[in-house]
């Protein structure tokens, strides 16, 4: 009986094995030249191909001069990841496949791919990028996720005190607040008071409308204080994006490069140098 039931095992597993696998969630993410020049500084030739735990996305720029070339290239990327996948065994999910353009202009072309719905927001690692390249879909959904919570600390206030409230309000809402705090280095004023306001709600929840305590800083001071300590990684010549980081001078100040759009100035990279040239050698 044992040596029929491990014979079983082993015609289960080679059944299994030869089952295709799913490919759940690829993404594919249609960005125009000017903003791969803005986000990676150099423009993409034909097609990139970025892999993550559970999906794919492939970014594919559009020049202007050249919108049908680029639409084809895009279509036979798309072939070639299908022909692919069926080789390697794999079945790829097109009821879950998404494309978003991200483009500057109203009258820019959004290309028509077979099977793959078009998108005005997309979210990408807990970041919902959007057409316009502005983070306002992003706050959003933070915000509401994070006021849901709210209800569950006035619950809680019931029964645990202060000091454990406020260990709650880090663990699970400050932490939404502050995901990918890199990319919010330079938001706007107004994203950035919607925050501040959101967290004085649960100041005044947890501590009463009278207090001043501490144990609520600046989020825009957090997010500065996080930004420039990843920065601090990143000067170390064994990090993997320390080649990112622009040329040095002889005297170590960083020379940055010329920034003729408001999306280069406000990048993580510049904005972060910047800093670093202004508060460490300051004279």
């Amino acid at each position: 009986r044992e040596r029929e039931r491990e014979r079983e095992k082993r015609e289960r597993k080679v059944s299994n094995s030869r089952k295709p696998k799913i490919l759940n969630n690829p993404l594919i993410h249609i960005r125009s030249e000017m903003h791969f020049q803005i986000v990676y500084g150099r423009p993409l030739i034909i097609c990139s191909l970025v892999k993550y735990a559970d999906y794919t996305t492939l970014r594919f720029p559009i020049f202007k001069n050249s919108v049908d070339e680029s639409i084809a290239n895009i279509t036979a990327c798309h072939k070639h990841l299908v022909e692919w996948s069926r080789k390697a065994g794999l079945v790829l999910n097109e009821t879950k496949c998404k494309a978003l353009t991200i483009k500057k202009k109203n009258g820019c072309i959004v290309p028509n791919i077979p099977s793959i719905c078009n998108v005005d927001k997309m979210k990408i690692l807990g970041v919902t990028f959007n057409s316009k390249w502005t983070w306002q879909d992003h706050f959003d959904n933070i915000m509401s996720v994070a006021s849901r919570r709210l209800y569950v600390i006035r619950l809680l206030k019931l029964s645990l005190p202060r000091k454990q409230l406020i260990d709650t309000y880090s663990s699970f809402v400050r932490s939404i607040l502050e995901y990918c705090a890199l990319l919010f280095l330079t938001i706007s004023s107004g994203d950035s008071c919607r925050l501040e306001r959101l967290q004085k709600r649960f100041h005044r929840t947890i501590c009463g409308p009278d207090c001043e305590c501490d144990s609520f800083p600046p989020l825009q001071e957090r997010r500065f204080m996080l930004s420039m300590r990843f920065f601090r990684a990143l000067l170390s010549n064994t990090h993997i994006l320390n080649h990112l980081l622009p040329i040095r001078s002889a005297s170590g100040r960083f020379i940055l490069p010329a920034r003729r759009t408001k999306c280069r100035s406000n990048s993580f990279f510049l904005c972060a140098c910047e800093q670093f040239n202004l508060y460490v050698f300051k004279t």
